[in-house]
């Protein structure tokens, strides 16, 4: 019996009843978890009702909610067919020795238009990685389109599949080479710096208020400049690696993704700008001026999806044009990735939209961290002469 039939053979004995779906195959354990997924069926029922007023639809919502409710069964067991056959199929989820697969969200929500879900397919927990728990999180509700006509529940079969080998790249991208390990070794070290006041700044942008002083702020921007460039590295690895055959290796190909992310490069650039231009590095920093910032740190927070289409083209330059393999981006420390990218492209003739410390791309690592340092030592230097005026 082959492999892939020994795995077939497992995977038929499936109970798909249960609220946890287990399968043991030669020292790999996986785990479906289906429990936290479910139909509240009230909720439903007001969407529909809410949405045939809007519409004037001559569908009978109690119609639509029976035939939705009835559904909701079929639905939960196609998508645990789903997530099995692409396990079955792709040897990557069997290189950690068990793998724990979520499914998360109220199904319901998919017909409401004010629904509050993230625009994630699918996330991992970095701290969970680094315990060697090895968890992948989809958000059903995302991965879900409605059939209007027959009242039920369609997957989104190509974002179900690129959720999860997204995820479980990531996952093997910490286990061999430690990148949200070091990404947090970063953050902490930088963290200690801060005063007890503004210890609550390591719990993100929810928590920055006017009450922080300049030092926080600062600490922050610092830190914000070094996790754009990690996640372009961790980001664009697993994006490129979960759906490599979308990448085309001719250079009209090439050159047509290089033009496409100018425009990302230059509005990440801008963002951060705008931020340093906006920092004042004193205590007597106003409150209007702070507003600004969070404003300012959170409108860039919300392209974070600009780090996955930025990097993943710096992983097809590196692949493509630098001649490098799987393995070998893989072990690519962040600040070895950059240089390869930088490497590469310039092998071609053209220059690097970002760079580390060259100051050869549009969005240089290495020059907005000099920007940051030449406000506070100005500033500084300011604030000490006026010091010495005073005497």
């Amino acid at each position: 019996m082959s492999v892939f039939d020994k795995i077939s053979d497992v995977f038929n004995k499936v109970d798909y009843s249960q609220p946890i779906v287990g399968v043991t195959l030669d020292g790999f354990i996986l785990r479906i978890v289906t429990f936290k997924f479910n139909l509240d069926v009230k909720k439903l029922e007001s969407n529909l009702k809410k949405n045939y007023n809007l519409s004037n639809s001559s569908v009978d919502p109690n119609i639509q909610l029976k035939c939705f409710a009835q559904d909701f069964e079929r639905h939960r067991i196609n998508l645990i067919k789903q997530v099995l056959n692409e396990i079955k199929t792709n040897p990557y989820y069997m290189t950690v020795p068990f793998l724990s697969i979520f499914f998360m969200g109220d199904l319901e929500d998919v017909n409401d238009t004010n629904k509050n879900y993230s625009g994630n397919y699918g996330w991992v927990n970095s701290n969970e990685i680094q315990r060697g728990d090895y968890n992948i999180y989809l958000n059903i509700p995302n991965l879900t389109l409605v059939d209007d006509i027959n009242h039920k529940y369609l997957i989104n079969e190509p974002k179900l599949i690129e959720a999860l080998r997204h995820e479980q790249q990531h996952i093997i991208h910490e286990i061999k080479n430690k990148v949200f390990t070091n990404a947090d070794f970063v953050t902490l070290n930088l963290l200690k710096s801060l005063k007890r006041d503004d210890s609550e700044l390591v719990r993100g942008l929810d928590n920055l208020s006017n009450s922080f002083s300049y030092r926080a702020y600062f600490i922050y921007i610092r830190d914000l400049i070094s996790s754009i460039m990690r996640k372009i590295h961790t980001n664009g690895f697993a994006t490129f690696f979960s759906d490599e055959h979308q990448y085309c290796y001719l250079l009209d190909s090439w050159k047509n993704k290089h033009n496409e992310v100018r425009p990302i490069t230059k509005s990440i650039q801008t963002g951060l700008m705008d931020i340093l231009d906006t920092f004042y590095p004193d205590d007597s920093m106003s409150g209007l001026v702070k507003e600004e910032l969070i404003k300012q740190i959170g409108s860039l927070l919300k392209q974070s999806y600009n780090t996955y289409e930025l990097g993943s083209y710096m992983v097809y330059t590196i692949v493509f044009l630098g001649k490098k393999s799987y393995q070998e981006v893989l072990q690519m420390s962040v600040y070895q990735f950059f240089d390869e990218y930088e490497k590469a492209i310039i092998s071609y003739g053209e220059n690097p939209l970002v760079s580390l410390n060259s100051g050869k791309g549009i969005l240089d690592f290495n020059r907005l961290l000099g920007v940051l340092s030449f406000i506070v030592t100005k500033q500084q230097h300011f604030s000490k002469s006026k010091s010495q005026q005073s005497f």
